[in-house]
């Protein structure tokens, strides 16, 4: 009996442990041409975390999160960035080019692969919300498909 009740302790602690590890998101990244010493993560519009820059544009930190957007920013400009507990988030991008430069690599780097491709879609063929509306179904699959091209499917 004593050993069942070991086993059964050891494997609830193992269990509370798992649960909080995986209430983090590992974020890094580097940026080139970094416009100050410190990058910004909102949520909403809550501010959350002020992650300080090296020398290099380079940066690394641990977030506590819930599932969710979340906002990236740097001095001058901001970018939707999708956070997921577990996940192990490298980005990399060049302020000169911000959008466009945009690259995220690990766990978590397809939802925000897409996001940044649609972002930067909607920037570029931006139409109203009158003019979406009137769209055929057709026309709205035309104007809507072509950020997902290069987008791994997940």
């Amino acid at each position: 009996m004593k050993i069942f009740l070991f086993t059964l302790n050891f494997f609830v602690l193992q269990l509370i442990i798992a649960q909080n590890n995986f209430q983090y998101v590992s974020f890094s990244g580097k940026i080139e041409n970094h416009n100050g010493n410190e990058v910004k993560i909102y949520q909403g519009n809550k501010y959350m975390k002020v992650i300080q820059l090296s020398e290099d544009g380079s940066f690394s930190d641990t977030l506590h999160v819930k599932k969710g957007m979340y906002t990236f920013r740097d001095i001058k400009e901001v970018t939707p960035v999708y956070l997921s507990p577990g996940y192990d988030l490298n980005i990399s991008l060049d302020t000169k080019e911000f959008d466009e430069s945009i690259v995220y690599k690990g766990k978590g780097s397809g939802p925000n692969t897409y996001l940044s491709k649609l972002f930067l879609y909607n920037e570029d063929n931006e139409v109203s919300f009158f003019q979406e509306k009137e769209f055929s179904e057709h026309e709205y699959f035309k104007y809507t498909y072509p950020h997902m091209k290069g987008v791994p499917r997940y």
